[in-house]
């Protein structure tokens, strides 16, 4: 192994407590990083379950906004049966073609 001049190798004439000190700090790293790891490991669990949670929450409110337009269009066909064709709708798409027209112009 070779190393600078200024730095003798490990063992030749490095004094046993600093080899020591060596190992402690590199077994410090190694410990922190392992619970590091524990941690993300966790963190990531928690964001899937998350992830999994939210992705039924968008099924459930898909399927509940697909069943209320079913009921609002029910109502409007009854809505349509109960009012003459001049009703309400008719006055509804006056009012949209008036709020067009000032639109454009």
């Amino acid at each position: 192994m070779s190393t600078s001049a200024d730095q003798p190798p490990i063992g030749v004439e490095t004094p046993l407590a600093t080899v020591y000190a060596m190992r402690t700090w590199y077994t410090t790293a190694m410990d922190q990083n392992r619970q590091l790891r524990t941690d993300l490991a966790r963190r990531l669990r928690q964001a899937e379950e998350e992830v999994r949670s939210l992705e039924a929450q968008v099924v459930h409110s898909e399927a509940a906004i697909t069943a209320l337009q079913s009921v609002l269009d029910k109502i409007d066909d009854w809505i349509r049966k109960l009012t003459p064709t001049e009703g309400i709708f008719a006055q509804r798409e006056d009012l949209d073609a008036a709020e067009e027209d000032q639109d454009d112009g």
